[in-house]
């Protein structure tokens, strides 16, 4: 599992699917799910859509040059509204008012 992990990380902004991470890894896909789930408590869909995520709200820090459609493009989302839907539900703020609640 530690290597569906590293993929994930290292693959975050590229268009993953799990039958080809499963493929990569020579795993059915069906099975590399469960193990997943066994090992790391989530999904490799909810893991990678949290993974994106938090690499987002750390742009959101970090590159304030950016827009909010340019940092959803670079963590892999192609729909800047799933993005900010997503991302809403799990930090319970929009991309940009998390940007301008960092302003002092």
């Amino acid at each position: 599992m530690q290597q569906a992990v590293q993929y994930l990380s290292t693959q975050y902004a590229e268009p993953i699917t799990i039958e080809l991470m499963a493929e990569t890894l020579g795993y059915n896909r069906a099975y590399l799910s469960t193990l997943f789930k066994q090992h790391t408590g989530v999904t490799p869909v909810t893991f990678l859509l949290r993974l994106r995520l938090d690499k987002a709200r750390h742009l959101l820090r970090e590159r304030t040059e950016l827009t909010v459609e340019q940092i959803a493009s670079s963590v892999g989302f192609q729909d800047p509204l799933y993005f900010s839907k997503q991302f809403k539900r799990l930090y319970h703020t929009s991309p940009t008012e998390y940007r301008q609640s960092l302003k002092p």
